[in-house]
Order: structure tokens, then sequence, then C-alpha cells
């Protein structure tokens, strides 16, 4: 379970239970380049995606990020709240949110 707070957040827990996924999801995620993270192994996958759902303040919509990646093609597909949509937009949109805090793949905020 993974909970945000509104400044620095950090992931502690031993090693090999899933504290680099989490932060290579959301790098991902949130469109950023894959080459973000140090470590980039091949696990036999030719495509993958995840997703993000954000949400602000009370009272607040929630949002959902979802990236569609393939090794085949080198490229990324990004949604934002189900359409297609750039880098920009979905950076853009973000920042309009109070706070951003993930609520899914495997993360719950308060």
């Amino acid at each position: 379970e993974f909970r945000s707070g509104a400044c620095l957040n950090t992931i502690f827990g031993p090693n090999s239970t899933g504290k680099s996924s989490i932060s290579r999801t959301l790098c991902l995620g949130l469109a950023r380049s894959p080459s973000i993270s140090s470590r980039s192994p091949k696990i036999g996958k030719q495509d993958g995606d995840c997703q993000i759902k954000l949400k602000g303040t009370k009272g607040k919509s929630v949002h959902i990020v979802r990236r569609d990646l393939s090794s085949n093609s080198n490229s990324a597909q990004l949604m934002f709240n189900g359409r297609s949509s750039s880098g920009k937009y979905t950076s853009a949109s973000m920042v309009e949110l109070d706070r951003c805090r993930p609520t899914a793949f495997g993360m719950s905020s308060v």
C-alpha cells in the first residue's frame, strides 16, 4: 500500500519488495522517458502498460493516465482520461491538480 502526502515522499522497505517498481511506474505512467530508470531488464515481454489514478483535494475528480508501451515498434501511447494525449497536455493537466496522488496500480491514497 502506498500513501502519498503533500510534501516529500519516500518509500522504505527491504530489498526486492517493489520500491523501484513503484517509482518506475510513476515515471513511465506520467509521460517520462523509459530511460529515466537506470535499470531496464528484458523480461521476455514485447508490450506492457501502466495505469495511474490521480486525484486532487476533496471534491476534485479523479484523472486516469494510461501508457501503453511496445518494444517492437519502440513506441508509447499515452492516454489521459481515456483520450489519446501528448505528454505536454498530460503534464499541463496534472499541474492543475492541487495534489496529485496515486490511487491505483496497487496503490491507494488518503
